[in-house]
């Protein structure tokens, strides 16, 4: 498994540190830790979907205003810094908001380009010996 990989660990915690936190705990910081069984810790590993995204913005949205301002996402996130350079990125008109559409699209981007730029070099087609 590539998890559990030395080579590939260092790797797949700097991708971690460009993303949005996943799950509920991001989003309220407050939430009791619960136990969770092998089976939830693996679902929690999957790739964030746009219908997840849609949720977490609504739960950041807090006013329903349909955007988010700079203080607002960083209050909801685990990592200010890394949540900064996100917010600039992710804010394609400059406008000092996040709309719905920038936070899903940038996000879902975001994270396409992290996994094309981890697996891309692991296929065989890239490394010559596809069939």
């Amino acid at each position: 498994m590539v998890t559990n990989n030395p080579e590939h660990r260092g790797l797949l915690e700097s991708l971690t540190k460009h993303l949005p936190p996943v799950g509920s705990a991001a989003i309220n910081k407050s939430a009791p830790k619960s136990k969770k069984t092998k089976a939830a810790n693996s679902k929690a590993a999957a790739p964030v979907q746009s219908e997840d995204r849609n949720v977490r913005f609504d739960k950041i949205d807090k006013v329903n205003a349909g955007k988010l301002n700079r203080e607002g996402y960083l209050a909801s996130q685990s990592n200010a810094e890394a949540a900064t350079e996100r917010f600039d990125k992710w804010d394609s008109n400059e406008n000092g908001f996040l709309s719905r559409e920038e936070f899903l699209t940038m996000g879902k981007k975001q994270l396409q380009e992290a996994l094309t730029r981890f697996w891309l070099p692991l296929s065989p087609e890239y490394r010559g010996a596809g069939g």
